[in-house]
């Protein structure tokens, strides 16, 4: 009686063992199978605030970052990439966009000095003001959402690792700066700067929103895996746009929803708010 009971428990023990193969099988078949945009929860109906990364989401400017770093890595050579060969786009996305500068040269070029990576990021940074400044537009459809964040009187931040001359500079170039009103927040001027959480955190802060309670209800745009894990860690719901990425990286993070812009998200708020 004893045997057949352990016989009848390894069975059953086997045919979940399969299940769970199963399950996983087609868990990988569905993270496999991504579409060009997809929706993964629900977009909060009434949104406390909106919270907005600027570089590469409020306009489309990796472009210039990505020429700004090619050349010089071609001029000085890192040790991610030895040869003085271009970088390609894989390579601006795994070691470069949406990181804080600290942190992009310490991994590019740890061999040297703090004062030496400083002053590389300075003069890059120059650089790119100089070729963005008559370059930058603003994303399709952020105009016409910035008229309806008006009309329903929805607090807005933006949330950034730019430097502040970067931040500065890219507000006034696509006339956001009067927008905002000064409600800017840099990760560089934070404890932590992204992929840290903290720089959203602050944000809900300085809109009088608790961090804990209000997160789930606001709404947070980010291009880049880096703001978005620290998006999704602060708990509010995030929007991937695919300015630079795909939408399996940014879905690998954790983000709630992807557009290829403004104008395909406020597509998508005006059919969630039509049911």
């Amino acid at each position: 009686m004893c045997c057949k009971q352990n016989t009848i428990a390894k069975q059953r023990k086997k045919k979940e063992k399969r299940k769970r193969r199963s399950s996983e099988g087609v868990l990988h078949i569905v993270k496999m199978r991504v579409l060009p945009t997809m929706v993964l929860k629900k977009l909060p109906s009434n949104p406390k605030a909106f919270l907005f990364d600027i570089d590469g989401t409020l306009c489309d400017s990796d472009p210039v970052h990505f020429e700004c770093f090619q050349e010089l890595i071609m001029k000085v050579p890192s040790v991610k990439n030895p040869s003085r060969k271009p970088i390609d786009h894989d390579f601006f996305r795994k070691h470069i966009a949406g990181g804080s500068n600290p942190i992009i040269f310490n991994n590019l070029y740890p061999d040297l000095s703090e004062e030496e990576r400083e002053r590389m990021w300075t003069e890059k940074e120059k650089e790119y003001r100089r070729r963005a400044i008559t370059s930058l537009r603003r994303l399709n459809g952020l105009s016409e959402l910035m008229s309806q964040i008006d009309a329903e009187k929805i607090p807005k931040i933006a949330v950034t690792n730019a430097p502040r001359e970067n931040a500065d500079m890219m507000l006034k170039a696509l006339q956001l700066d009067v927008w905002f009103k000064e409600l800017v927040v840099l990760g560089g001027e934070c404890e932590h700067a992204k992929p840290h959480p903290q720089p959203y955190i602050d944000g809900l802060r300085l809109l009088g929103l608790d961090p804990i309670e209000d997160a789930k209800d606001c709404i947070v745009f980010e291009d880049s895996p880096s703001g978005a894990t620290a998006a999704v860690a602060a708990g509010c719901f995030v929007v991937g746009v695919m300015t630079s990425q795909k939408a399996e990286h940014l879905l690998e993070v954790g983000v709630h929803m992807t557009v290829k812009d403004f104008e395909e998200f406020n597509s998508k708020r005006r059919e969630y708010k039509s049911r």
